[in-house]
Order: C-alpha cells, then sequence, then structure tokens
C-alpha cells in the first residue's frame, strides 16, 4: 500500500497527548473521521489515522473535493487550526 503524502500544519503530538489519544481510541475508536481529499491525502487527523493504524482500528472517513494545493491547504489549514481556537 502506497502511503499519500497529508497536510500537517503542527508537529506530532507530545508523548503525554498522544498517549492520551492512543487509550481513547482504544477505548473508544476514532470518534471524529478522518477527512481526506478525493486523492487521498489527510487534510485532517494525521495523528488519529497514525494512532489507529497502530491499533488496528479503522476510523470513518470523509472525502472532500478540492480544486487544488491551494485550497486542499486552506482546507486542512481551517480544519487543523481555526478550530483549535474554540
Amino acid at each position: 500500500m502506497t502511503t499519500r503524502p497529508s497536510i500537517q500544519p503542527f508537529a506530532d503530538l507530545d508523548p503525554d497527548i498522544e498517549a492520551a489519544l492512543r487509550a481513547s481510541i482504544a477505548r473508544f475508536g476514532v470518534i471524529i473521521p478522518i477527512v481526506k481529499d478525493q486523492n487521498g491525502r489527510i487534510l485532517d487527523g494525521n495523528q488519529r489515522a497514525r494512532i489507529a493504524a497502530d491499533l488496528g482500528v479503522i476510523p470513518d472517513e470523509i472525502i472532500v473535493k478540492v480544486e487544488d494545493e491551494d485550497e486542499a491547504r486552506a482546507y486542512a489549514r481551517t480544519l487543523n487550526v481555526d478550530r483549535r481556537h474554540l
């Protein structure tokens, strides 16, 4: 299986937060679906997808159509940055 590049505005999680997310996914599964573009690139949920794969959990996915690279980056930025300010 070929891994497609993803758009990830943030660095990997710090170990304590990753451990908490891993425990949550092990217990409840992936609660918030992974968002990918029509080419299979992850726009939101890189950490969830990686941890789910490690645990053998299959997450739900939402596929969105983006027109170009700029729109893909804007979509990823909105999902990953804007919502973190809530």
